[in-house]
């Protein structure tokens, strides 16, 4: 009996660290993620996706515009909702997190999920980095794509001796 327990023992400890062994690189991978850098197109298709809907334009919800970063750095009638570099101090974060659904955002909305979360307290974090040229692609939030610019036909030029002939 005592050799059954003492071998039945040895199979688990060798078990258990087998285990562990196997799931070292997942584990490895999992925290390499959760290092890497947010960029700043990754949040700003984040917050395209859950976000700008109610929050942007000059009916933006709460006076809240969350479609660039220099109204973002503004905040809303609640004041500015990213803290640089503190994403537990970040209204936009308590908004994201809280269990209470008249507060949650987005309201009414399907909640972010925890990796998108995630995502946000690393950008945040990281500085809340919002590049210039993203800023540069943008018009008051608002994409200015050329086909979505009216044309204007222009003037039709003068012609020095009063008419034009061709040959």
């Amino acid at each position: 009996m005592n050799t059954l327990v003492k071998t039945a023992g040895s199979w688990l400890l060798v078990a258990v660290v087998w285990a562990c062994w196997a799931q070292a690189p997942q584990i490895r991978q999992a925290a390499a993620v959760e290092t890497k850098p947010v960029s700043a197109a990754e949040i700003r298709s984040l917050l395209a996706t859950s976000c700008v809907s109610c929050h942007s334009g000059g009916q933006a919800a709460a006076g809240l515009r969350l479609d660039s970063m220099a109204e973002m750095a503004k905040g809303g009638t609640s004041g500015p909702v990213v803290v640089p570099g503190n994403a537990g101090a970040s209204l936009l974060i308590q908004r994201l997190v809280t269990s209470d659904r008249q507060l949650r955002m987005p309201l009414g909305g399907t909640p972010l999920r925890a990796d998108q979360i995630a995502t946000v307290k690393r950008w945040i974090d990281g500085g809340a980095v919002w590049s210039a040229t993203a800023e540069d692609r943008t018009a008051g939030g608002i994409q200015k794509h050329w086909s979505y610019i009216k044309s204007v036909r222009p003037p039709v030029p003068s012609v020095n001796g009063g008419s034009a002939k061709s040959d």
